[in-house]
């Protein structure tokens, strides 16, 4: 099958495996379709269920495994390496705004199914208007998932909670407690339109509360994949410059707090998956290095919020993302052309545009 890469606003058939991709990054096989078959307390979700509920699940202690840090030779803290590493991990953009395979359908929002090694994970779920379809199409069942995660708790990628429950999903939910909080984007005239979780995907998440995870912190979800909980802002040059709110007249800034990452560990480093990546690249990628030490980051997938980004921004998160030498970036959704060239401009063939209906691989040589 002819293989497709995205490259800013084209659709270029290029990626066929030439010498000089293999060179670029040999463990790596990058934008390969799949096969297409034809403000203030925030309730959690078991207060808004039930006020006493009590269940096995109370916290993300008693359901997963916390991080246990550990000072190393080298100093910082350390996710202690008591888990099994992916021999092979696959990305496939179920929904995100464009399409990159035929019959596949693109709205604004992020969807990713993660495999890695016999293990099926969804981060986020997009609008809820092209998961299940561009699933099927893909031949994947989103029901077999043992795991969703939400990177934050807007609509553009918490619309398709109800769907996925509906198709049978029956695994965890791991979201942060504030991304049940009330979402509002400021609109040049009220009212202002609601941005947070649905309604008819919060009614699925009551539905199933014993199910739901609810943690601020760093979680491993399954041996050698860690839900990084919040993300500290530690520069100045990530804000968040869009205008989210708290309330519905849109007087009490929204801090993102919710925002969180996927990190997964491999045998030849570490992939970073982002949802949007509010808290800012750089913040999460120093922050992914507090929590794995001196271990590499190869991989970095996903929304990096630059669309609305200064040229200022855009330049200072290239040039910082250099010092973390990561091997391949296949940025998306929310990125945004301007910065997606700017990273192909100071990245080359590292740089890989994930799309609708493409996988990305991370595999062992």
């Amino acid at each position: 099958m002819q293989e497709t890469r995205i490259l800013l606003q084209q659709s270029v058939p290029v990626c066929d495996r030439t010498a000089a991709v293999d060179a670029a990054f040999p463990l790596y096989e990058a934008c390969h379709p799949r096969p297409v078959k034809s403000a203030g307390s925030v309730p959690t979700i078991r207060q808004q269920a039930h006020t006493g509920y009590r269940n096995r699940c109370h916290s993300a202690r008693s359901c997963s495994r916390s991080i246990v840090r550990s000072s190393t030779e080298e100093g910082g803290a350390a996710w202690r390496r008591n888990s099994q590493m992916i021999h092979n991990l696959n990305i496939t953009a179920i929904v995100e705004n464009t399409a990159g395979t035929l019959d596949a359908a693109g709205e604004w929002g992020l969807a990713l199914w993660i495999e890695a090694d016999d293990r099926r994970i969804l981060s986020d779920t997009g609008q809820g208007h092209t998961l299940l379809h561009n699933a099927r199409l893909l031949g994947i069942d989103v029901a077999t998932a043992e795991a969703l995660v939400i990177s934050h708790g807007h609509s553009d990628h918490t619309g398709g909670i109800a769907a996925l429950m509906d198709a049978g999903f029956r695994g965890k939910t791991y979201i942060h407690p504030a991304a049940l909080s009330g979402k509002y984007q400021r609109e040049k005239t009220p009212p202002h339109r609601a941005k947070g979780i649905p309604p008819v995907s919060q009614r699925a998440l009551l539905s199933r509360v014993a199910d739901v995870i609810e943690s601020p912190q760093p979680t491993e979800i399954a041996s050698g994949v860690i839900v990084t909980g919040a993300i500290p802002r530690r520069n100045a040059y990530e804000d968040i410059p869009d205008p989210f709110f708290l309330d519905e007249n849109c007087t009490q800034p929204d801090p993102l707090i919710d925002d969180q990452a996927l990190l997964i560990e491999t045998h030849r480093g570490w992939a970073v998956i982002t949802g949007c990546g509010h808290s800012g690249l750089i913040n999460t990628l120093n922050y992914a290095k507090d929590l794995i030490g001196n271990s590499r980051i190869v991989a970095v997938i996903g929304g990096l919020h630059l669309f609305r980004a200064s040229a200022e921004r855009i330049k200072a998160t290239t040039e910082n993302l250099r010092v973390f030498g990561v091997e391949m970036i296949a940025p998306c959704h929310c990125t945004g052309f301007e910065a997606t060239g700017a990273l192909q401009n100071q990245f080359g063939s590292r740089v890989v545009a994930l799309r609708a209906g493409l996988t990305v691989r991370v595999s062992e040589a």
